[in-house]
């Protein structure tokens, strides 16, 4: 292994002034397809270990129900997965941001969903998305020629629909693939007023493409900061909450030897730490348990990479984050926990060449927990020298902190300071 000249001096460290925003509570999230409800085996509370993975990764957080399968639906699910789903949610203490159909089904049937769902979830249930990725409807769904200006005049038929049978009901978009300049006329147009801005982002794709690499995903910072602009000036101009509704590494499944490995679960949780830094109110990283990049998968072991990387931001138990501004190939962040303690989160970038993370002289660290694996391209990930079992369980060993520390290609390092 090559060693690196480099080195990260995380200073300052103090509190910075103005004060971040505060992280919520329920910032952690997965988003599921809406086909995993008609297949009725997953959502569930007699799935132990899927609601033992869930609540390890925090007491509160969002479940997201939808994706191509919600919009191109072979079936909606009736009353029984609903119900269902509804006591996954109460055996895990999560919520729920639930996607009605707009690509083929009616406003009838999406009225009458919402209906079930809002009784199965009651008060877990945050707001209803109508359509997944509506800016890519014209590839498919629709004629060439739908726009912005159709898709609202189609979300505003389906609100009302919904409101007419739910009086209260609230909802969340546009959650677009791609389109940021519709942010902004959503959040303005749309009535009724949405309670949550929501869209969508993917680091490379597809997952067929020998194009994508460890190399493309790591170094994919300029593509997510051009996809978080507008969206973000829509949120700042209307006083709205803003969540990455459904994220992953690669889009159509993601990349065997990219999508399961240790980088994909650097990436997945520096990209967490950054949204929480920036004030966004939470992300969803979409699982489809038979594609490599679920977080938490069909077979044993069920945690993936990418739920180490979920892992190590919830073991920070971050309440304020702020970035550390550092090298090009490193990323710090200052972690204020909700526990009063203040932590320092390293990621090296490189995928081939490792790192030093050194702190001020007046610094003084208690422990640091590594996320790591035998290199970048490894799916063996553990954090804290230590897997997650399939019933939650997860011992980790926490480490002295040696200076100047080394952060081998991909890894990242959580440093919790006296």
């Amino acid at each position: 292994m090559n060693f690196s000249r480099r080195s990260l001096l995380a200073a300052p460290f103090a509190a910075p002034d103005p004060a971040p925003p505060e992280v919520p509570a329920d910032f952690s999230g997965l988003s599921f397809e809406s086909a995993e409800l008609l297949r009725g085996s997953l959502l569930t509370p007699a799935n132990a270990s899927l609601v033992a993975l869930v609540r390890r990764l925090g007491r509160r957080g969002v479940i997201r129900i939808g994706g191509n399968s919600s919009d191109r639906a072979h079936g909606h699910p009736g009353d029984a997965a609903i119900a269902a789903l509804g006591r996954f949610l109460r055996a895990t203490g999560w919520s729920l941001l639930y996607g009605l159909d707009l690509g083929n089904g009616t406003e009838e049937g999406a009225a009458r969903e919402a209906a079930m769902v809002s009784e199965a979830a009651g008060p877990a249930l945050i707001a209803f998305q109508i359509g997944n990725e509506p800016d890519l409807f014209n590839r498919d769904l629709r004629a060439a020629s739908w726009g912005f200006e159709d898709y609202l005049a189609a979300w505003k038929r389906r609100a009302a629909a919904v409101r007419a049978r739910l009086p209260g009901a609230r909802f969340a978009g546009p959650d677009i693939a791609y389109r940021g300049a519709w942010m902004m006329p959503f959040a303005t147009r749309a009535r009724p007023r949405p309670v949550l801005l929501t869209r969508h982002y993917y680091a490379e794709g597809p997952g067929s493409s020998p194009a994508v690499t460890i190399a493309r995903l790591l170094g994919s910072g300029p593509e997510l900061e051009a996809s978080l602009v507008l969206a973000e000036r829509a949120a700042r101009a209307t006083g709205l909450p803003l969540r990455m509704a459904e994220t992953n590494s690669v889009y159509e499944g993601g990349r065997p030897g990219v999508s399961d490995t240790l980088a994909a679960a650097c990436w997945g949780a520096e990209m967490m730490f950054l949204l929480a830094a920036r004030g966004w109110a939470g992300v969803n990283f979409h699982d489809r348990p038979d594609r490599s990049y679920a977080p938490i998968g069909r077979v044993s072991p069920l945690a993936r990479p990418l739920y180490y990387g979920m892992l190590f931001f919830a073991a920070a138990r971050p309440r304020r984050v702020s970035f550390l501004p550092g090298f090009p190939a490193l990323a710090a962040y200052r972690i204020e926990g909700r526990d009063g303690r203040t932590r320092l989160a390293f990621f090296n970038r490189d995928p081939d060449r490792s790192a030093h993370a050194t702190l001020p002289a007046r610094a003084a660290a208690v422990s640091a927990l590594r996320l790591a694996a035998p290199s970048p391209a490894s799916s063996a990930v553990t954090l804290g020298g230590a897997s997650v079992a399939d019933d939650g369980t997860w011992r980790p060993r926490l480490e002295r902190w040696h200076a100047p520390n080394l952060l081998a290609p991909a890894g990242g390092l959580l440093v919790e300071l006296a």
